[in-house]
């Protein structure tokens, strides 16, 4: 967890750099914050392990790159807890999974593959006007 602050650096900078507003890169940062916590807590349970992020500006917007070594997990396939959480009533909800849900909505669009031995998820961020 101690490198998430440079991680975060490199996502707003990288936004910045491709010239998306504040509150673009916000969303952005809180994602990746997100995953890598994700990543650390339940991927690595708490283990070292390695994070790989890119960023690339494609027609207007953010192209982010997220991968880890962790074992294979879909945050976004439907049999996951946290899309089933989307459709649960209040009062059915129980600790954890909403993160992704987090992710889902921040982010403009995602994607997983596992490849490789690592999760990839491409994440894309649009100035939302």
């Amino acid at each position: 967890m101690n490198v998430l602050p440079g991680a975060l650096d490199f996502v707003a900078g990288a936004c910045f750099r491709l010239g998306l507003r504040d509150d673009t890169v916000l969303r952005a940062k809180l994602v990746i914050e997100e995953l890598f916590t994700n990543s650390v807590l339940h991927g690595y349970r708490g283990a070292a392990g390695m994070i790989w992020l890119t960023a690339y500006n494609e027609n207007a917007h953010v192209c982010i790159g997220y991968q880890d070594a962790a074992p294979a997990y879909n945050p976004f396939d439907e049999n996951a807890v946290s899309a089933r959480l989307m459709h649960a009533k209040a009062d059915q909800y129980t600790v954890g999974g909403l993160g992704i849900i987090l992710v889902s909505h921040l982010a403009d669009s995602v994607s997983y593959r596992y490849e490789n031995g690592r999760n990839i998820l491409g994440l894309n961020f649009f100035d939302r006007k």
